[in-house]
């Protein structure tokens, strides 16, 4: 077994927490937590925080507790498979693997199997639950893989299988990852035609409910990798043997897996490895039968099309996604119409604009919500958002400064990390003033809130600063103020 974290542990039984509390105030399953404590896995970024004040303590005391399974790790990386014995459980590790889940590891290049030389385990007293791939082990060694949160052999190959194709990623360049990339994604094509699937359910359910929280404040890049990580796991997951309700569950995990994967790559400036993503995140969405993922990742698509595909194309989107969308729960219903109202507004409808968004306004004020935080809710961050940028591209100037100022003082009151987001807010503002003739205030307010940005947040920003370009009427083109601005994007690039 991985060295555990006995610290880590320890801390936890100190303020009074079981595995499960622990686990249900961070919204996730009991087998994570023991993962955790085992050092086979470690807490997503995004959940260090909450991880951090369960336990009473600091963030950087959190990263000392975390460190004790890599402090374990003395051996010299060789880059071939170790074989130890521990607790009567023949348990593959790699040298020099932190037990960090997360791409960047330093781990083994690819999957290995248990020799066929190793030592014979007894299976005196075996849990007849317990069934082998390759390897039997005593009832000591049972209860340690439920405690470190595993239910059978054939779980911890899977996950051993799983984690050596993502230490494989970890070394690949950046072009071989995308190639790496797209061939997983044929691979969750095969899974899911295999219509074979058998996993925690719960377990999944919140990692989606992860990355609806992340996206709005992680960085794309480092969704791609978690994503990639959680993408073989899914995998994995498809091709045991399950209910029909656990499949359709497990198709809908790969439905949203799959969009916020096309949402990050579209991120990252990839629209081509996207667009692919979309095609797979829509076909396993209508394989699952959820209709709120089978609307709400259209939806999605819609938003990311506005400005790098051809307006007819994105306007066919939104006429495939209304032929389905009669039964579509409000949530997904709102972001629809929401993605409407925005590219209506970004082709100059102006009517079938203000007709959507004033239905935007209308629905959510039958189930009003606060700030929700997650691309997964339709809270009221999101009806300023689609407002503002409804408004400002059809030059309302004062409702587009209502909406922005509002979503503005709803983000600050809420979330200081979300960066991405108030920064949209902000350029619409800057869309009004170009619209309006005031180039110098507009452009200065582009660049300010692009400047402030991290670069690995700026992706799509800068890309709506090119566009404001294109608000500026031909015969001020030359204008000193649009010349420095241009100069200055070009810099940037």
């Amino acid at each position: 077994m991985p060295m555990k974290r006995a610290a880590f542990a320890a801390r936890r039984k100190a303020v009074g927490l079981s595995q499960e509390q622990l686990a249900e105030r961070l919204k996730i399953d009991r087998s994570t937590v023991a993962r955790w404590e085992s050092g086979e896995s470690e807490p997503q970024p995004w959940k260090r925080r909450t991880l951090a004040t369960a336990l009473d303590i600091s963030l950087e005391h959190l990263d000392e507790l975390l460190a004790e399974a890599q402090a374990g790790s003395s051996a010299p990386h060789t880059g071939q498979p170790e074989y130890a014995l521990t607790s009567g459980v023949l348990d593959i590790a790699f040298i020099g693997n932190t037990g960090n889940d997360a791409l960047g590891a330093d781990t083994a290049s690819g999957p290995v199997s248990p020799s066929s030389t190793g030592p014979a385990l007894t299976t005196d007293g075996r849990d007849p639950a317990w069934t082998a791939v390759g390897t039997h082990g005593s009832a000591d060694a049972v209860q340690d893989l439920r405690e470190a949160g595993y239910d059978s052999y054939e779980d911890l190959m899977i996950r051993r299988t799983f984690l050596a194709g993502a230490a494989a990623l970890a070394g690949l360049s950046a072009a071989d990852k995308s190639a790496t990339l797209e061939a997983m994604r044929h691979g969750m094509n095969r899974s899911l035609a295999a219509e074979r699937a058998e996993a925690d359910v719960n377990e999944w359910q919140h990692i989606i409910l992860d990355y609806g929280e992340a996206y709005p404040i992680a960085a794309p890049a480092e969704l791609v990798r978690s994503l990639m990580v959680d993408l073989l796991g899914l995998q994995a997951a498809l091709r045991r043997p399950g209910s029909a309700a656990r499949q359709r569950e497990l198709l809908r995990t790969g439905a949203l897996l799959s969009a916020f994967t096309a949402q990050s790559m579209s991120n990252l400036g990839q629209p081509l490895e996207a667009r692919r993503w979309w095609r797979t995140a829509k076909n396993t969405a209508d394989r699952s039968g959820d209709p709120y993922s089978v609307i709400w990742i259209r939806g999605r698509e819609i938003c990311h099309a506005m400005g790098s595909r051809p307006d007819p194309a994105v306007l066919r989107l939104i006429e495939e996604a209304d032929g389905i969308a009669v039964k579509a729960p409000p949530d997904a219903a709102l972001e629809l119409t929401a993605e409407k109202a925005q590219m209506f507004a970004f082709c100059g409808r102006e009517q079938d604009a203000l007709a959507a968004i004033h239905q935007v306004r209308e629905q959510f004020g039958a189930s009003p919500a606060a700030y929700s935080g997650s691309m997964l809710d339709w809270g009221e961050e999101r009806l300023y958002n689609t407002e503002s940028f409804t408004y400002s591209r059809l030059g309302k100037i004062t409702e587009a400064e209502r909406a922005t100022r509002d979503g503005l003082s709803l983000y600050a009151a809420n979330d200081d990390r979300s960066l991405r987001h108030p920064a949209g807010l902000r350029l619409n503002l800057a869309f009004t003033l170009v619209r309006s003739g005031d180039l110098r205030e507009g452009l200065n307010l582009a660049r300010t809130v692009i400047d402030s940005l991290p670069e690995e947040l700026r992706g799509t920003k800068v890309e709506d600063g090119r566009k404001l370009l294109a608000m500026v009427p031909p015969a001020r083109q030359h204008h000193a103020d649009v010349h420095a601005y241009r100069e200055w994007m070009n810099s940037i690039a």
